[in-house]
């Protein structure tokens, strides 16, 4: 494991030293007075921990090949080289190459395997972003909770929240 832990560690420090090479670029003039609420993002261990542990151990490997559990028994050894990873990201604004790959596979669905139209794509993203990116949902959520920015109409993409609950709300205003 510690054998592991230690490449995931070269991984990541070859990340950083290309974010580093990297200049930022400055943020859209649409986003900007949203940016400068949440223009520094520094992420926890605490907070990359629970990310790693609610994420399913036995999810498929991304491009990369590393499986969900690999992150999960070697989490207490690579913490402080992912939040240094997720920080310099966050701080430099350089979302590295590999955090942009995925891997596309078909699934089907339904009736005949002969017809394409029959299949769904998969996209498989590697594991590591998918870390960084729940934390940066977790904290985003938090943000937009926190100073009200989310309209109660909003129902998409939120907790206890989805299409049932905008029919119900559009039942209850016609009925």
């Amino acid at each position: 494991m510690k054998k592991l832990a230690k490449r995931l560690g070269v991984a990541i420090r070859s990340l950083i030293l290309n974010l580093e090479e990297k200049k930022p670029e400055e943020p859209k003039s649409h986003f900007a007075a949203a940016y400068d609420t949440l223009n520094r993002i520094d992420m926890n261990t605490g907070e990359i921990k629970e990310a790693i542990r609610s994420t399913k151990r036995t999810s498929a490997a991304g491009p990369d090949g590393l499986r969900m559990a690999i992150y999960s028994e070697a989490c207490s050894y690579i913490l402080r080289p992912l939040q240094t990873l997720f920080n310099s990201i966050n701080t430099s604004g350089n979302i590295p190459m590999n955090f942009k790959i995925a891997r596309v596979i078909m699934i089907h669905k339904k009736n005949t395997k002969q017809d394409m139209g029959n299949y769904r794509p998969i996209s498989m993203e590697n594991h590591i972003a998918k870390i960084w990116e729940r934390v940066l949902n977790a904290r985003l959520m938090l943000h937009l909770n926190r100073h009200n920015r989310l309209t109660r109409r909003q129902h998409g993409f939120r907790p206890k929240r989805g299409c049932h609950t905008n029919l119900f709300e559009a039942q209850e205003k016609i009925i």
